[in-house]
């Protein structure tokens, strides 16, 4: 089916989005893959909430944009005064909730607070296939 697309084109560049797992290059098609930001998230707590992780320890969420995103969370999307095992920005944070990132993905942008707890959060949070759908 790309091939057919390419073909309509006639030697302009195209944009197709695929699952990050299809390959073309065996059809001496070259590819660039590109991150794109698909969702944000309005109230963290209540995600954590809806996901039903079972964690004993906690995240340090930060978010320039919803203030009330902002502190340290348990799994059960209550906020903590304890320590929390990392601080990540909500935004990043939310591709790994959703299984488009794991956590190691995006390690550059983790501050690792208690490596055990980073590793137990990594383990427990798997990156997964992930399916974008676009409404035009």
């Amino acid at each position: 089916m790309v091939k057919q697309i390419i073909g309509f084109a006639k030697g302009k560049k195209i944009s197709v989005k695929l699952p990050p797992e299809v390959k073309l290059s065996h059809m001496g098609i070259e590819t660039i893959s590109m991150t794109k930001g698909v969702a944000g998230v309005c109230n963290i707590g209540a995600l954590f909430k809806g996901l039903e992780i079972d964690c004993p320890y906690a995240v340090e969420i930060f978010d320039p944009i919803v203030a009330g995103n902002n502190g340290v969370f348990r799994f059960d999307g209550a906020k903590t005064s304890r320590e929390a095992a990392i601080k990540v920005e909500a935004g990043r944070f939310l591709g790994v909730l959703m299984g488009y990132n794991a956590l190691e993905d995006i390690r550059p942008f983790v501050t690792i607070l208690n490596q055990d707890g980073y590793d137990f959060i990594n383990g427990i949070l798997p990156k997964c296939n992930c399916y974008i759908i676009d409404e035009y």
